[in-house]
């Protein structure tokens, strides 16, 4: 208690004694009765003491921003963390709503695969003499996001980004030109179909990352049975597929509850098989610090696997509506086709999910600045990293099988006068820009890699939760490095903060919304409780 009463009533260089609180306060039996009310009274001033206007080093926080912040992390250490001691920055993604993280990376990776898929359809429509409507992208983007989603968060995110990816594509077509064409894919102007595109892709993409994140076997989840039928995937998919009505319900009553209805049973199937095999991804990953390439026969093949049997659940879609109403509604593609671009996307996020990072020594000497520098450079350097590996497998065949066959293009090319900004270059030259925009879906996947395999993401949008929600400051890191060198309310132990005394971490934690009181200067007197000067009268 030597350092907390000196921290309080002892000046700091510039300040004058007058100013600060009478030491005396420590001898009143009145005000503080015991030793355990005397410890109650200077950790309830440490903090205001350690954060009043300094005359050399101004605080960027006021006193009560201080005590806000600090309850709220010790608040945060003994509830979420189960009372421990070390403040991690990685670990603050655990006071986020359990859904938020993955909703919003879902939400991201969608963008980024409607983006992609976009620029796509526009260097093809330079292949093809017909080019009308090659702004709507159809399934395509809901797939590759739902694939990348499921690899980097889990199927709620795959959901996200497939039906991200079909609003975008909706407002996009009804900006463009709404009454051109009729529906072509379920998806096309019915947004909500990307919500079943999305189920399926993501428990995809969820089932491939599973056969190499390293799973927590501490939990409980991880020493329950290896096989259980997961119900609440299960539902999740009947919900999905489901959901299939809206956007067939133009073919016809009978049309649309037929193809919703099989569908939804088929994902309510592979939610209830597959589902316990997925839940096992770790949500909270640690700090990476380096890049590891350990190639993974197993996520290789599972993509190889996994790919076609999307395609025979997409096809599955279309097929029904294309039998029972053939009139009105065909096949987007040749049956064959759904198979071949699905392997393809399957075989690009099997590559991506074969490299990995080293996670980061937390008991290394290494600051928390350094940790989070290196998770951060770490994430940069996987996104470009892991977007070629996925490009490869995207693109690669198709190159491989363009050269094969002696034709360089899929069609002969639009004509001049079509206002194509490529209709003029050569053909070779617009079928390598177009294989180079297939591979550029690849960035979808090493976004997802990128976000799942370090720690930054997480903690950024945690970071920027509580701000907006006024729970931290939004330059955390910033505020911990004061707090631990100019203001001796915590220490560094390695890449970790720890409050400096353990019983002021419990004490700001068991009365959060308590205000912090400094004590009153010399010649005012309180009972605990009272507000300085209010016995001055």
């Amino acid at each position: 208690m030597l350092t907390l009463a000196a921290g309080v009533y002892n000046p700091r260089r510039g300040e004058h004694p007058a100013e600060l609180p009478d030491p005396a306060q420590l001898c009143d039996r009145v005000l503080l009765p015991d030793l355990p009310a005397a410890e109650r009274h200077l950790l309830g001033a440490h903090v205001p003491a350690a954060y009043r206007p300094h005359p050399l080093h101004p605080c960027r926080w006021s006193p009560q921003q201080a005590a806000r912040t600090l309850r709220f992390l010790a608040s945060h250490l003994q509830r979420t963390l189960n009372g421990s001691t070390d403040l991690a920055w990685w670990q603050l993604q655990s006071a986020l709503p359990r859904r938020l993280c993955p909703l919003v990376t879902g939400i991201v990776i969608g963008l980024s695969a409607w983006a992609t898929a976009f620029l796509a359809a526009f260097v093809g429509a330079g292949l093809t003499p017909e080019a009308n409507l090659w702004w709507v992208l159809g399934a395509e983007p809901a797939i590759v996001g739902g694939l990348s989603a499921g690899l980097a968060s889990g199927i709620t995110a795959g959901v996200a980004a497939g039906l991200t990816s079909t609003l975008v594509d909706g407002a996009a077509f009804w900006l463009i030109d709404p009454g051109s064409a009729e529906p072509r894919f379920p998806s096309d102007y019915v947004p909500i179909g990307g919500i079943a595109l999305g189920f399926a892709s993501g428990l995809i993409g969820n089932l491939i990352a599973t056969s190499t994140v390293r799973r927590d076997t501490t939990s409980a989840s991880a020493r329950s049975p290896s096989w259980a039928w997961h119900w609440k995937t299960s539902l999740t998919g009947l919900a999905a597929g489901l959901s299939l009505w809206f956007p067939f319900a133009w073919l016809g009553t009978t049309t649309a509850l037929a193809t919703a209805g099989v569908n939804a049973l088929v994902y309510a199937l592979a939610g209830g098989l597959l589902g316990s095999s997925t839940r096992r991804i770790s949500e909270n990953p640690a700090p990476a610090s380096a890049l590891r390439w350990s190639f993974s026969g197993r996520a290789l093949a599972l993509g190889l696997l996994a790919g076609p049997a999307l395609g025979l659940v997409l096809l599955l879609m279309d097929a029904l509506p294309a039998l029972l109403n053939s009139e009105r509604f065909s096949l987007a593609d040749h049956p064959g086709n759904y198979i071949y671009y699905t392997a393809l996307y399957g075989l690009g996020v099997g590559l991506a999910a074969s490299l990995h990072v080293r996670p980061a020594d937390e008991g290394t000497s290494q600051d928390p600045a350094t940790s989070l520098a290196q998770d951060h450079s770490t994430f940069r350097k996987l996104v470009p990293i892991t977007a070629v590996a996925a490009g490869v497998g995207f693109a690669g065949i198709y190159t491989v099988s363009a050269l094969g066959s002696g034709h360089l293009v899929l069609a002969p090319g639009s004509p001049p006068g079509t206002g194509h900004p490529m209709e003029h270059l050569p053909p070779a030259v617009r079928a390598l820009a177009y294989a180079l925009a297939l591979g550029a879906a690849g960035i979808t996947v090493g976004l997802a890699t990128a976000l799942s395999r370090t720690a930054w993401w997480p903690h950024t949008l945690a970071r920027a939760y509580l701000a907006l929600r006024y729970r931290l400051p939004y330059d955390l890191a910033a505020f911990l490095t004061d707090a631990h060198e100019r203001r001796f309310v915590l220490r560094q132990v390695g890449a970790v903060y720890q409050f400096r005394h353990q019983n002021l971490q419990h004490q700001l934690a068991a009365h959060p919304n308590l205000p912090c009181q400094a004590p009153c200067r010399t010649g005012e007197t309180r009972h605990p409780g009272e507000p300085c000067g209010a016995r001055s009268n």
